[in-house]
């Protein structure tokens, strides 16, 4: 038989050392807090976002749709001062053709169009990157299960070889009492010792699987709430076109741009988990490894030897408290081998079957502890916990949702911006249709004022004409003269 006690104990790993944090990480972490902590707490009720960062963004969103609601309300009650101080050429900053509005709304419904366009290939992109991320994060806590579930099965096969062998050894007995006695005791702590690792093996399983369902499902909900965003944003292109075509201030002041307020209430909603979540990740990352073991302790509600374990995986470092069990059994196991070796050949013991079944079973225990060494090994599982947490969620993750939250804001801003210019544009065309009717009411009074101008100077004529026929001998013999002067009707005829 080999030397056991060897096989158990950690000599050199190859586990590469914990990764430094990434500045991205360390900038987040240094985000000002309100009343937080910037240490992860696995206490706290909601140990996975900061409310603090998550009210701030709240509150300066909240700050700039208040101050857009009041320009709005401001410009809409003060419209003759706006008037008189903008002036009609001055609001024609685009065009100064007859149709001043048609440059702004092309420019509004191009921008939009913009918009939509830059939040669809953004939403796509940092989605699938997102899901990537979350995928290989389920997966690597499926493989965390895995790797446990693999151990677990290789002590079970274990436990049931300790089984057999302390059921083979009550069928042995001795001529000599005292080594009958060794031999029962021996397989009596070789059966214990199996059983204990299989039971440590069990419990950590169980506990590796829990934490897997518990982050199973959830990136479904992320990705339904982006569907329904990208489709809240895209609904806002056909009323602001429309209302663009039409010269429409009510379509565009009142549907597109109150929809487009909505939605960038929706986003500035979305925007404040995504940095709450990223803040406190990042905390988390600043030093993941005991926040793993503090987080995993407190929200799993592991036993001490599963807390144990995780220690020995998180570190590398120390003695396997799963394999613990087996090394005060692994000297009575080559007592028992050799035992039923020197039985069987003098004859100390009976019957023969039961000891070649020992010693099978010895055989079948060496086996089996080799392969549960390998399966339990630190290089077998602690690579998948450093890629799970340093590299997935500590670098991965924090990348994805950095990138998801950027272009979160960048369309939010260039839809705010778009709130104001639907309110500039609508209010030059009510100044275009206000200009048409004032046109419309000039030339209507021009028109009464000229009929009005000329039928009173037709009736000035009529009257003058009318007091010269009053006196028809004026009319017909003012103009006359005889030998050069006029006859009055008192010369005589000749």
């Amino acid at each position: 038989m080999r030397v056991w006690k060897e096989r158990f104990e950690l000599l050199d790993s190859t586990i590469a050392p914990t990764q430094t944090p990434i500045e991205l990480v360390d900038q987040y972490h240094d985000t000002p807090r309100l009343r937080e902590s910037r240490s992860f707490d696995a206490d706290e009720q909601y140990w996975y976002i900061s409310f603090d960062v998550v009210i701030s963004v709240l509150v300066c969103c909240a700050a700039l749709l208040i101050f857009y609601g009041v320009y709005v309300y401001t410009r809409k009650h003060c419209w003759r001062c706006q008037r008189a101080v903008e002036g009609s050429e001055q609001r024609q900053c685009c065009h100064t053709g007859k149709d001043a509005s048609r440059a702004q709304r092309v420019g509004l419904v191009v921008w939009l169009v913009i918009a939509v366009v830059v939040f669809a290939v953004l939403t796509v992109i940092t989605q699938q990157k997102l899901d990537n991320t979350l995928h290989n994060l389920h997966g690597g806590v499926n493989d965390l299960g895995d790797a446990f579930d693999a151990i677990d099965a290789q002590t079970a096969s274990l436990d049931d070889i300790g089984a057999r062998t302390l059921e083979t050894s009550q069928e042995i007995f001795c001529v000599d009492d005292s080594f009958e006695k060794l031999i029962m005791d021996a397989a009596e702590d070789f059966a214990a010792a199996a059983a204990d690792a299989a039971d440590i093996a069990a419990d950590a399983a169980a506990d590796a699987n829990k934490l897997g369902s518990r982050l199973k499902g959830h990136g479904r909900w992320l990705d339904l709430a982006l569907l329904v965003l990208l489709a809240f944003v895209v609904l806002i292109l056909p009323c602001a076109a429309y209302g663009g075509l039409t010269k429409s201030p009510r379509l565009l002041e009142h549907w597109a741009a109150r929809w487009a307020c909505f939605v960038v209430a929706c986003l500035a909603v979305l925007l404040a988990f995504e940095f709450g979540v990223l803040v406190k990740v990042s905390d988390f990352c600043v030093a993941p490894d005991a926040n793993f073991r503090d987080l995993v302790d407190r929200r799993i509600a592991i036993s001490s030897a599963d807390a144990e374990l995780v220690d020995y995986y998180v570190s590398c470092g120390g003695a396997n408290p799963l394999l613990a069990p087996l090394n005060n059994s692994l000297a009575e196991i080559t007592f028992l081998d050799d035992a039923a070796a020197l039985a069987l050949a003098t004859g100390a013991c009976a019957p023969a079957q039961s000891l070649e079944e020992l010693r099978v079973l010895m055989v079948a225990a060496d086996a089996q502890l080799d392969s549960v060494q390998t399966a339990a090994a630190c290089d077998a599982v602690t690579p998948i916990y450093q890629d799970l947490v340093h590299d997935t969620l500590c670098r991965k993750f924090v990348r994805s949702l950095n990138a998801m939250g950027v272009s979160h804001a960048v369309v939010g801003v260039a839809l705010y911006v778009f709130l104001y210019a639907a309110n500039y544009v609508s209010e030059t065309i009510l100044l275009e249709a206000e200009r048409r009717d004032i046109k419309a009411q000039v030339g209507s009074r021009n028109l009464e004022d000229d009929f009005r101008a000329s039928r009173d100077e037709e009736r000035t004529r009529g009257e003058e004409t009318k007091e010269d026929f009053s006196r028809p001998s004026q009319h017909y013999f003012s103009g006359w003269s005889v030998g050069g002067s006029a006859w009055t009707g008192t010369d005589s005829v000749t």
